[in-house]
């Protein structure tokens, strides 16, 4: 399904690009594994975080910076997935000002 400009519906994994997809695969996998290890959070990476999480407690999007073998940096930027966990009274709805649809990799999306 695409989305035109705003929607109020959470992201899927395939709905992102490929490293922010695998960035919040790790997040979901160390914060699963440590929560069944019993780990405090202070002695995880993470601090079992997902994306969510940490956007949230930054107030700004993760980037992911990728180095090229021609020493080029590709940036991505991974933000929240699950609007429904924002706010549970109002109605979020999501719009990105760069492009018409959701496939846009500078915003984390495809």
């Amino acid at each position: 399904k695409e989305v035109q400009n705003c929607t109020k519906e959470d992201f899927r994994n395939e709905d992102l690009t490929r490293p922010c997809t695998l960035f919040v695969r790790e997040l979901e996998f160390n914060k699963k594994f440590n929560l069944k290890s019993n780990k405090t959070e202070t002695k995880t990476r993470y601090m079992n975080k997902d994306i969510n999480d940490l956007v949230k407690d930054t107030k700004a999007p993760v980037e992911i910076v990728i180095k090229t073998k021609s020493g080029k940096n590709i940036v991505f930027h991974c933000g929240k997935t699950n609007f429904h966990m924002w706010k549970r009274n109002r109605q979020r709805v999501v719009c990105h000002k760069a492009g018409p649809t959701r496939k846009n990799p500078a915003l984390g999306l495809l």
